[in-house]
């Protein structure tokens, strides 16, 4: 996998993978497209990326989906779940994970433009920064809306993508299992 460039196609495991991010040792990679739908969170109710039962799903179930050649690659990092800093929600304790999903921050680094989170101004429910077809993605045939991380405006709403790309902050119900999910992950190129 050397010489790989950010935005770039690669197969790693059973899924085509979006790279966001190449460091000498390792890279961010994220599913090109949507490969699941189902709730952030089973039952209705609070929760943080900590205790919700889609990050239980992507840590266990999806990453012993890979063989163990492709599992050994899989880096363990600690993600630190901020608050959504248009509605303060507390985005919980760090965590540790394998497989996990990106947060409003990450989506705005890797598919859109970082600084339109440092300027606020009048986005008080999507983030506006002229980048939404890269984050655009399909769930079969079809253009879906998948999750983030990140809380919403209230404790039982996560952050996610529209299906035209945008993002909203303020966040959709964790129990609905229209959402899509995107998982991302570091591998080690060692």
């Amino acid at each position: 996998m050397e010489n790989k460039r950010i935005g770039e196609i690669i197969t790693f495991g059973k899924y085509d993978w979006r790279i966001l991010e190449a460091k000498k040792d390792k890279m961010l990679i994220i599913t090109d497209n949507i490969i699941i739908k189902q709730p952030y969170h089973k039952p209705r109710g609070k929760v943080t990326w900590e205790k919700c039962t889609l990050r239980d799903y992507l840590n266990r179930e999806f990453y012993n989906s890979f063989d163990s050649t492709d599992k050994n690659k899989i880096v363990r990092i600690t993600n630190k779940n901020q608050n959504n800093q248009w509605w303060k929600t507390p985005g919980g304790n760090p965590t540790q994970d394998y497989v996990f999903l990106l947060s409003l921050e990450e989506v705005a680094q890797y598919l859109g433009d970082i600084s339109a989170l440092k300027t606020k101004g009048t986005q008080i429910y999507y983030i506006d920064d002229g980048c939404d077809n890269l984050r655009m993605s399909k769930h079969g045939f079809f253009w879906a809306w998948w999750w983030l991380r990140s809380p919403g405006s209230i404790d039982y709403v996560a952050a996610y993508v529209l299906a035209d790309g945008s993002v909203s902050v303020n966040g959709c119900n964790v129990y609905l299992d229209a959402g899509g999910v995107r998982p991302a992950l570091w591998i080690s190129l060692t």
